[in-house]
């Protein structure tokens, strides 16, 4: 989560960061599907809109690729600042 982005936005470069992030929230992110699923929260509805949005994801994917590849740090550390306001603001708000 964002305490996690911070830390690991802060401590290392990008190229870093991003090897360290992405596989935390990988596991993170298969462990909840794992529980979901064993709780009968995941069903046919909402692997059809997994399946729809699939598409989206890819394009995202390439697109956020392509940006990381040419972005300066520090506009690198600007960014994960505001994607932290976001959400924080986010979650204070809802």
């Amino acid at each position: 989560g964002p305490p996690l982005i911070w830390y690991f936005g802060m401590r290392y470069r990008r190229h870093a960061f991003r090897r360290v992030i992405i596989p935390l929230f990988l596991l993170e992110a298969a462990g909840r599907a794992v529980i979901y699923a064993g709780m009968g929260m995941i069903g046919p509805v909402e692997l059809t809109l997994a399946g729809v949005v699939l598409p989206a994801v890819l394009v995202g994917l390439f697109l956020g690729n392509r940006w990381f590849n040419v972005i300066p740090q520090h506009q690198f550390l600007r960014v994960i600042g505001v994607i932290l306001m976001v959400a924080g603001g986010r979650q204070m708000l809802f």
